[in-house]
């Protein structure tokens, strides 16, 4: 039996288990409720982009702007489409932290999108993120980024492999490799739990 027959079957039943309705929580139309959750998670302080909209201004709008909002959300999803305002950007090259000496390779671009866009863009997420938690869509090692999800399990997995097969390199150095694959803010987490 080759890979390519495994890997065909695979896919074939790994197709057959998916449910097309699992999806169907993507189209449901949005609520102020959801809007209203998504404003709990929200940092604040984050940088608005070209409109100057602040998270913070859309919070104290009174409830039937934010059902305008909504409604505008809905069509998006619907039409599949954004308003041509919230496709502007800002792009700003932050220095790395040590010396940039005018050369753009040195610097990290930081893009300000427009915050009704992210606002959406969470919405659809956090759907997205309770569908592929609820049903077994992703395989194990995908799920880095579902909720109740985190990144030391794939690492370990990998650590694990990797030492069996090449006892000469520490496993370590493979972790302090390949977290960068993942979220920067695990690989502290990680040299904390192998110290």
């Amino acid at each position: 039996m080759t890979f390519w027959y495994i890997g065909k079957i695979f896919t074939t039943c790994h197709q057959q288990i998916i449910q097309q309705e699992w999806w169907d929580d993507l189209t449901i139309p949005n609520t102020l409720d959801d809007l209203h959750l998504i404003f709990k998670k929200l940092n604040p302080h984050k940088a608005p982009g070209p409109s100057k909209i602040k998270y913070e201004d859309l919070i104290h709008l009174h409830d039937d702007a934010l059902k305008i909002l909504v409604r505008i959300f809905n069509a998006c999803i619907t039409l599949q489409l954004l308003p041509k305002k919230w496709r502007n950007v800002l792009l700003f090259p932050i220095p790395k932290p040590h010396d940039w000496n005018s050369k753009l390779h040195n610097t990290r671009p930081i893009t300000l999108l427009e915050t009704p866009r992210k606002l959406l863009v969470n919405i659809i997420s956090t759907k997205l993120n309770n569908i592929l938690s609820q049903y077994s869509i992703l395989q194990d090692n995908n799920k880095a980024g579902i909720l109740e999800q985190s990144t030391l399990e794939p690492l370990m997995s990998y650590g694990n492999s990797t030492c069996l097969l090449n006892t000469h390199v520490s496993i370590k150095n493979h972790y302090r490799s390949y977290s960068r694959i993942y979220q920067r803010h695990m690989t502290e987490s990680i040299f904390k739990f192998l110290n």
